[in-house]
């Protein structure tokens, strides 16, 4: 035990305690994209000039660190590819989906076929990405991206989609881009200032529920808002819990590929403003979006001699249905490696599992924890309310003051001169 452990110390003796009358260690299964890449052959060379070990490859995980936090709170993890290789592994009770690309109707399958069968699963979704580039002009191009994740034919079935608009809100951070411009020799990094860089505040977390009840501020960088079907969610007798939602201030434009201009940013005559739902927890029994349809197959591979080494699978055995968890969020970048570790990122992911997994119990414990007290963000009217305050009003007041005190004063030298002359 150390002094930066305090803070977290009831909750790490609680949920020992507490896993430790479970049956088993709960397992969760985790499908986030990394690549397997190849180490250049000027690198190679230079490292085995220098007598040290050449790897064939390395891996590029964005992810890397949400299978090593669960396995600190102490769950059993599987970081699986979600297909015919590495499915979902016998007995999980929780299934993280982190930036889904392009998921296959077979993927789409074993997702609806977990839940439906009493499963919970995390869903983070990645509609959109930007890639800032430098200019010769010293300017700064904003170049928009598809991520295409395939996941709103599963989700309409239970009454949410991930909106195709992009989410644009004044309540907004900054991006510092490295490298962006140059001061002789030296890089400089440039602050990058869009609305597409969202800012969640407390005042736009529930704080009723237990995930996000003493969260700090989550960047929701580039993330998208949640469609919200109530008809068919009434229909399957769903019960529907709202996380996070965007600001009074936010509103969302048609995406374009290909470069953003300020003006594709601006809200329109007829632009509806939020608050927009952004994350959400559901519970009950989900419908079955395969009910009596044969199970699709697996993607056959792409080079004939995969071809020929393919096994055919059996069916999948049928399906008992039984009630499931679903938290959807609408963004999953913040939980990349790079920003994982600021503001209420982490609690918030594993709020989400223990939450799906445990129960409400360990995260009230989690939830004590320090949070960020930081002033929350000025609205433009209220900013231009002070200006005009300080610029105008505190003026004018101080005038009207002197011109007060020199109407007393002169009305005090007329009596005394008056009072002086009937003397």
């Amino acid at each position: 035990i150390t002094p930066d452990m305090l803070h977290e110390l009831e909750y790490l003796i609680a949920s020992r305690v507490y896993r430790m009358t479970l049956p088993a260690i709960p397992k969760v299964a985790v499908v986030a994209p990394y690549q397997e890449k190849e180490v250049e052959p000027e690198l190679k060379a230079l490292l085995s000039q220098l007598g040290g070990e050449v790897p064939e490859g390395y891996r590029e995980d964005n992810y890397e660190l949400l299978p090593m936090a669960l396995q600190y709170a102490g769950y059993e993890v599987a970081r699986i590819k979600l297909d015919e290789k590495e499915g979902i592994p016998e007995g999980a009770k929780t299934l993280a989906v982190v930036e889904p690309l392009n998921l296959n109707e077979r993927q789409r399958y074993e997702i609806n076929r977990f839940l439906v069968g009493g499963g919970s699963v995390f869903m983070a979704i990645q509609n959109y990405e930007y890639n800032y580039m430098p200019t010769a002009a010293s300017e700064i191009e904003i170049e928009a991206k598809d991520k295409q994740p395939n996941v709103n034919t599963l989700l309409s079935n239970w009454g949410f989609e991930v909106e195709q608009r992009i989410l644009v809100d004044q309540q907004h951070d900054v991006v510092q881009l490295g490298g962006a411009a140059r001061l002789g020799p030296y890089e400089i990094a440039v602050p990058v200032k869009i609305p597409v860089q969202i800012l969640v505040p407390r005042s736009g977390m529930n704080p009723n529920v237990s995930i996000t009840s003493r969260l700090s501020t989550l960047f929701y960088l580039w993330g998208t808002a949640l469609k919200i079907d109530e008809q068919k969610i009434k229909a399957q007798g769903l019960e529907v819990t709202q996380l996070l939602n965007s600001s009074r201030e936010s509103w969302t434009v048609p995406f374009q590929p290909g470069f953003l201009t300020p003006n594709h940013l601006k809200p329109q005559p007829d632009t509806k403003y939020g608050p927009f739902p952004l994350s959400v927890l559901t519970k009950g029994q989900f419908a079955d979006a395969y009910k009596d349809k044969p199970a699709p197959p697996w993607p056959k591979a792409e080079t004939a001699e995969a071809e020929t080494k393919a096994v055919e699978t059996a069916a999948p055995a049928p399906v008992t249905p039984a009630p499931g968890k679903l938290i959807l969020t609408g963004a999953a970048s913040f939980l990349q490696k790079h920003l994982l570790r600021n503001g209420g990122h982490l609690n918030f992911f594993l709020n989400s599992i223990d939450a799906l997994t445990l129960g409400d119990e360990l995260v009230s414990i989690r939830s004590k924890q320090p949070v960020d007290r930081a002033i929350t963000r000025v609205s433009t009217a209220a900013k231009l309310t002070w200006r005009l305050f300080v610029t105008v009003f505190v003026p004018l007041l101080i005038a009207a003051v002197g011109f007060f005190r020199v109407f007393v004063r002169t009305q005090s030298k007329k009596n005394y001169v008056k009072m002086y002359a009937m003397a």
